[in-house]
């Protein structure tokens, strides 16, 4: 009995040893491994603008220069000291930025691909102003937005502009008719808001909710004033208080059903 259990000891002893050993032949392959693998130098920086044909408000060349300034452009750089989250963090601060990505590739390469952010209304207050973007997010003022983006002036607040405000601005600037007839959105308080028209009669919206049923309302009337207006004059001779309609300073678009019209 003595015996088998001797054994049996010795047996487990030379399985703990050769466990071991084998553990320790794979720590000095990794270690002695790595010595031996190349570590190239990046031979390119690859700048993607994923939505570029939407938007141009940064270029490639523009982000270039930008990972340069930060001291974190990578050709010439061992490919494994390559900083990619530091790349990313840096170029997530520019204005611009929604999301961007830094990665390498086993070509030598590092790519960044950025997309941009889209500004859907722009915001004028007395303290300055500010865009909000398609995440309702607050986005500071840039030169390097050119587009026509709808303006609101007044006193906004943040809420105000990334909820209803942002509602408003979307549906008009997707809209066939009022897109190109809306310049800008006067706020007086969240429960007087007006808009103003590149050529026609200002209009009281009032309080931006049920929007859609008091603009649709208001492009109805608008577009029989205008059928009226391309009549030939013997027709609307023939009924003026039908055809004659009189030109308005401000319309009215509060009340259910209802277009006031004020001279």
């Amino acid at each position: 009995l003595r015996f088998r259990l001797e054994n049996r000891v010795l047996h487990i002893i030379l399985n703990c040893l050769a466990v071991v050993f084998c553990i320790v032949l794979g720590v000095l392959a990794v270690v002695f491994g790595h010595r031996n693998v190349p570590d190239p130098l990046c031979e390119e920086l690859v700048v993607t603008i994923v939505d570029s044909t939407e938007r141009q408000y940064i270029s490639a060349n523009e982000v270039k220069s930008l990972v340069k300034r930060y001291g974190l452009h990578p050709v010439g750089v061992n490919m494994s000291e390559v900083e990619c989250q530091r790349t990313e963090d840096s170029l997530s601060k520019c204005i611009v930025t929604r999301k961007v990505e830094c990665f390498t590739t086993p070509h030598k390469k590092v790519h960044i691909r950025l997309e941009q952010r889209q500004p859907i209304l722009k915001v004028i207050t007395n303290d300055g102003g500010f865009f909000i973007d398609s995440d309702r997010k607050r986005m500071g003022l840039t030169s390097a937005v050119k587009d026509t983006i709808i303006t609101a002036k007044g006193p906004i607040g943040l809420d105000f502009a990334s909820t209803e405000l942002a509602d408003l601005a979307l549906w008009l600037s997707g809209h066939e008719y009022w897109e190109k007839r809306i310049r800008l959105i006067v706020v007086e308080n969240t429960r007087m808001v007006k808009l103003l028209q590149y050529e026609g009669e200002r209009i009281v919206l009032g309080e931006i909710r049920d929007f859609e049923q008091k603009m649709n309302k208001l492009q109805k009337y608008c577009e029989y004033v205008e059928e009226c207006r391309n009549l030939p004059d013997s027709v609307v001779q023939s009924d003026p208080q039908k055809y004659n309609i009189p030109t308005y300073r401000e319309l009215d678009i509060r009340y259910k059903d209802q277009v006031i019209g004020r001279k």
